[in-house]
């Protein structure tokens, strides 16, 4: 071939999908205008839904595709250059398979000379740049892997001769309420230290199972790893310790303390078997969450944690992620959560949002729900009838009370996600329903007084599915559920901030549900005009990104007290 790059641009521009090695792996690339091409790129890759990030020319082309402020253009011409999350405009004309369902795209401009080289034809403006790696498994970036890994896939590739030693990912993060909120922390910002004040050295801190990232302390500086994913599968888990190990010996500490999640199912917990650290601590999840966003900003005293997210193993077992903690980085007291209801099947109900949302009918509203839910889910009547007795003789069946979940049975009950094809899918469409903009009516709640106060969503969802039989507007009831759990979250704490004596009123915001437009905007606000300093996290992402730089918070804390007696 005489010029790899002028009939790389060809290919692009006729419809073929090619996968480009750069600096910290391989994209999978097609023209973003090409509806054939990207649907095309989706099926081989399996990813049906979940939006793809795009490159761009330049910044002139961004502004034909999104509302841009000067902050995010600040961001996207910044050396990091990540991908950027921005509103579309109304000029925005990719093709429909490239953010399906979306109001907002993932954006980046070219920041390698190749990419540049890649946007010399003006008739290729933007290109889909995404993760070149079969769904689950850690980014491609060896030459032989992603020929083995891709056949099928792509249709040519695009290599060079420089080795990649050590595999990246692409920053995302965008602007909620005026702030930065990242949603994956890598290239461009890993392993840059953060600062803390203390002496951290010889903690080693794993994170979680999603999303997840380790944090390694020395001296007074916190290095928090590339994001990794999921650890489900055996490729995912030696990327994990192949970066691990770099680091550990790039940074050079001994190994004193290693910290995990306390959930006793994670990969985590055989993982740091592999390590010879002197001592090893269990930190509940949500707790290092709310550490996370005090160490961040220094938060001073004892703080309200409002945790929002999926999934967290809690001390009594069940799955946790509605919470209103009290405390700091060294403990803490729960307050306060969401009413427990059953995943009968468990993980199944996460992957098929509509047996969590019967489930939570039957559990909450009893035979009037079980009605409810036949009526809604029609060609589920058989289903139905199996989940009540999962239920009603607890075979395979967990409790959990999360933002999650909760977000997930309401989406199916709206018709907007009944099966998710991707993490987040039914909690992210419903999302997309509710302009933060605007102002809606809360739906009815309750709360059960008991040692920790217990919030009650029985009646919203009781009307919420009242109003999806009368057919009323999908995007109304999903404002109107929204605004429900931000005024739900605000009596909490004004109810707990009556019976906590000599409370700070302060309070931190995190867990994966706050990457949610929506509830990080209001919530705040109301928070704000009630009197309370609220902090929420910035540089380091608020999902099970952040963990493990809470864990070595929670950590640094202990060991302080320790030293302290």
């Amino acid at each position: 071939m005489e010029n790899p790059l002028v009939e790389t641009v060809t290919l692009l521009k006729e419809g073929r999908i090619v996968a480009i090695k750069g600096i910290g792996g391989y994209h999978l690339c097609c023209d973003a205008s090409n509806e054939k091409a990207v649907a095309e790129l989706r099926r081989r890759k399996k990813r049906p839904l979940r939006p793809l990030a795009i490159m761009v020319a330049s910044m002139s082309e961004v502004e034909h595709l999104a509302k841009l402020n000067e902050a995010e253009c600040d961001l996207l011409k910044s050396p990091e250059a990540p991908i950027v999350v921005l509103k579309k405009n109304e000029r925005y004309q990719l093709a429909e398979s490239v953010a399906p369902r979306m109001s907002t795209i993932g954006v980046m401009l070219p920041y390698t000379p190749l990419h540049h080289l890649l946007f010399t034809d003006p008739e290729l403006a933007s290109l889909v740049m995404t993760s070149a790696n079969p769904s689950g498994m850690p980014i491609l970036y060896k030459d032989e892997e992603a020929f083995r890994y891709l056949e099928g896939i792509a249709d040519y590739y695009l290599v060079h001769n420089r080795e990649i030693l050590h595999p990246v990912d692409d920053s995302v993060v965008q602007f909620n309420d005026g702030k930065l909120d990242f949603l994956r922390r890598s290239r461009g910002y890993v392993p840059d230290p953060f600062t803390t004040n203390q002496d951290v050295t010889g903690i080693v801190t794993f994170g979680g199972q999603q999303k997840t990232t380790f944090t390694i302390g020395r001296n007074e500086q916190i290095f928090v790893g590339p994001h990794i994913g999921e650890l489900e599968n055996i490729e995912t888990i030696n990327h994990y310790k192949q970066e691990l190990d770099h680091l550990l010996k790039w940074i050079d500490i001994p190994k004193k303390l290693a910290v995990i999640d306390a959930h006793p199912g994670y990969h985590i917990q055989k993982l740091v078997k592999e390590y010879p650290f002197e001592e090893v601590m269990e930190v509940q999840h949500h707790h290092a969450h709310m550490a996370a966003c005090m160490e961040e900003h220094q938060v001073k005293g004892e703080a309200y944690g409002i945790i929002l997210d999926g999934t967290g193993y809690g001390l009594d077992g069940n799955i946790w992620g509605f919470e209103v903690l009290y405390g700091d980085a060294l403990s803490f007291k729960r307050m306060a959560h969401l009413h427990y209801t059953p995943l009968p099947g468990g993980e199944k109900c996460i992957r098929e949002p509509w047996r969590n949302a019967v489930a939570m009918l039957i559990s909450l509203l009893g035979a009037e729900g079980e009605t409810l839910a036949k009526t809604i889910f029609t060609d589920k009547k058989a289903e139905i009838d199996t989940l009540k007795k999962m239920i009603d003789r607890n075979i395979n069946t967990v409790y959990a009370g999360t933002c999650g979940r909760l977000f997930d049975a309401v989406s199916a009950l709206c018709g907007v996600t009944k099966i998710s094809s991707y993490v987040g899918e039914a909690a992210i469409q419903l999302a997309e329903l509710a302009d933060e903009n605007n102002s809606f009516e809360p739906y009815l709640f309750d709360f059960v007084e008991r040692d920790v106060l217990t919030i009650d969503f029985s009646k919203m969802l009781k009307e919420i599915a009242l109003e999806v039989l009368a057919e009323r507007d999908v995007s109304l009831i999903s404002g109107r559920f929204h605004e429900t759990v931000v005024q739900a979250t605000v009596e909490v704490v004004e109810k707990l901030l009556v019976t906590t004596s000599n409370a700070n009123k302060q309070v931190v915001l995190s867990g994966g549900s706050f990457h949610n437009r929506f509830i990080r905007k209001r919530l705040t606000s109301e928070l704000i005009e009630r009197g309370f300093t609220v902090f929420v996290p910035e540089q380091v992402p608020c999902n099970d990104g952040g963990l493990s730089y809470g864990q070595l918070a929670v950590a640094k804390a202990k060991r302080s007290a320790l030293q302290c007696v």
